[in-house]
C-alpha cells in the first residue's frame, strides 16, 4: 500500500516539474522512486546491523527477505496475471463463438481462416499491455543490495539470489509470451540513471561490509590490544583502500571489451561503404539517363523518323565530344 502511495506521489511531483524529454522525465522519477524503496528495504537492516548490533537477527531477517520474499513475489508477478488472462480468453472465445453462431443462422458466409485471425487479434488485443523495466530493474536493484550490503554477515546470499534469478528468467520469458501484449522495442544506448545507482550500491557495499567487520564481537576480541580509535583508522584506512581499488579497476576494466569495439567500429565501417556504394549506384544511374536523353534528343535533332523533333530540342549541341563533356561537368 505506502509502495502504491508513493509510486503515485512520485508521479505526481515529477509531473509537476515539466521535463522537457521523457529521459530526464523518467530519470527524476527513476532516483525518487529509488531513495523510497531504498530506505523501505534496508532501514530495518540497518538498524538491526549497527543499533541492535545483533548479527544473527540480521541474518535471518535477510534470509527472510531475500529468499520468502522473491518466492512469494512469483504469485502476484506470474501466476495471478495468468490467471486473470485464461479467465478473460475463454470469456473472449465464448462471446465469438455465439457470435459466429448468429452469423450462420442468419447466412452470412465468412472465410474460416479471417475468423480466426479476427479471433487471435481480438484476443490477443486484450492482453494487458507491458508498462516497461522498471519493476524489473528495481527488483534487481534490491536483490543486488541484499547480496552486496551486507554479504559479510550472510555470504550464502549471493546463491539463492542465483536460483531465483534463474527462475525469474524463465517467467519473465513466459509472462511476456503469454500474458502480456507484445511491447514495442525502444532503442536506449544504456541502461540510464541504473547505472549510477547500481554503481553507487557497489560504494555503499564496501562501507557496509567494512562497518560490519567493525562492529562484529570477534574482531573485538582478536584486537583487544587496540583502541577504539586504532580500529577506527584502520577501519577508515583499508574502506578508502578498497574504494580506490574498485575505481581503479573501473578505469582499467573497459566498458566495452576490445574485441565487441572492434567488431562494431567493423559493422559500422561496413555499413557506410555499404551507403557510399549504393549512392554511387544512384548516382551513376541518374548519370546514364540524362546522357541517354541527351542521345535521343540529338536523333530528334537530326530528323531519325524513331524520335520525332520537337521545336525545343533543335536548340541542343549536336556535337560528339557532348557525352564527355556532360559527364565531365556533372563530376
Amino acid at each position: 500500500m505506502y509502495i502504491c502511495l508513493f509510486r503515485y506521489i512520485a508521479t505526481w511531483l515529477t509531473d509537476k516539474e515539466n521535463h522537457r524529454l521523457q529521459t530526464s522525465y523518467e530519470f527524476h522519477l527513476i532516483w525518487k522512486l529509488l531513495l523510497f524503496n531504498f530506505i523501505n528495504s534496508f532501514s530495518s537492516l540497518f538498524y538491526i546491523a549497527f543499533w541492535l548490533q545483533d548479527l544473527d537477527l540480521l541474518r535471518s531477517h535477510l534470509a527472510a527477505q531475500l529468499i520468502t520474499n522473491q518466492i512469494l513475489d512469483q504469485f502476484p508477478e506470474t501466476l495471478m496475471p495468468y490467471a486473470k488472462v485464461q479467465y478473460e480468453k475463454w470469456r473472449l472465445k465464448r462471446e465469438l463463438r455465439n457470435e459466429q453462431k448468429k452469423r450462420t443462422a442468419r447466412g452470412e458466409n465468412v472465410d474460416p481462416n479471417f475468423e480466426a485471425l479476427r479471433d487471435q487479434a481480438t484476443i490477443e488485443s486484450e492482453l494487458p499491455e507491458y508498462l516497461g523495466t522498471f519493476d524489473d530493474y528495481l527488483e534487481l536493484f534490491l536483490q543486488f543490495g541484499y547480496c552486496f550490503l551486507f554479504s559479510s554477515a550472510f555470504p550464502i546470499a549471493a546463491l539463492f539470489a542465483l536460483i531465483n534469478n534463474v527462475i525469474e528468467i524463465r517467467g519473465d520469458g513466459f509472462k511476456l509470451c503469454n500474458i502480456m501484449q507484445r511491447p514495442f522495442a525502444r532503442p536506449a544506448n544504456s541502461i540510464g540513471p541504473w547505472q549510477l545507482a547500481f554503481e553507487l550500491m557497489g560504494f555503499a557495499a564496501v562501507t557496509t561490509n567494512l562497518a560490519l567487520i567493525y562492529v562484529s564481537p570477534p574482531v573485538h576480541e582478536y584486537f583487544s590490544h587496540a583502541s577504539d580509535g586504532q580500529l577506527i583508522m584502520a577501519f577508515v584506512v583499508i574502506e578508502h583502500l578498497l574504494i580506490f581499488a574498485k575505481l581503479g579497476m573501473t578505469v582499467i576494466i573497459p566498458t566495452v571489451p576490445r574485441d565487441v569495439a572492434i567488431a562494431m567500429a567493423k559493422t559500422e565501417y561496413d555499413m557506410k561503404l555499404a551507403v557510399k556504394e549504393r549512392r554511387a549506384q544512384e548516382s551513376r544511374k541518374e548519370i546514364e539517363a540524362q546522357i541517354q536523353a541527351k542521345r535521343w534528343s540529338r536523333r530528334a535533332v537530326r530528323g531519325d523518323p524513331r524520335q520525332g523533333a520537337s521545336p525545343s530540342t533543335r536548340s541542343l549541341p549536336t556535337s560528339p565530344q557532348d557525352d564527355v563533356t556532360f559527364v565531365r561537368s556533372i563530376n
